[in-house]
């Protein structure tokens, strides 16, 4: 399983989310756009990214299909700041 967190210090009226994109199309990969993505908000330490998939409870799992290329995008509603992303594999 992969798992990716996030440290983000977000202020009052901000957020962090993130949409994982097909690395030609650029679109959303189903499940995984920013609709999806579960928001972060306040400061945080290794917050989980979540997505509500196919109206599901939040999942961290990333894994998508195996040689799948993908680009990951994400999205700071300011005021917020980003320290460091770190992926976890399992």
């Amino acid at each position: 399983m992969l798992t990716m967190t996030l440290n983000a210090e977000v202020s009052v009226g901000g957020s962090v989310s993130m949409a994982v994109l097909g690395a030609q199309s650029g679109l959303s990969v189903p499940g995984f756009g920013h609709g999806d993505a579960e928001p972060i908000y306040g400061n945080r330490l290794a917050a989980p990214l979540r997505f509500h998939r196919d109206g599901q409870t939040p999942s961290n799992n990333l894994t998508l299909p195996a040689q799948q290329q993908v680009r990951l995008e994400i999205k700071l509603q300011p005021p917020v700041q980003l320290f460091a992303w770190e992926f976890h594999c399992s």
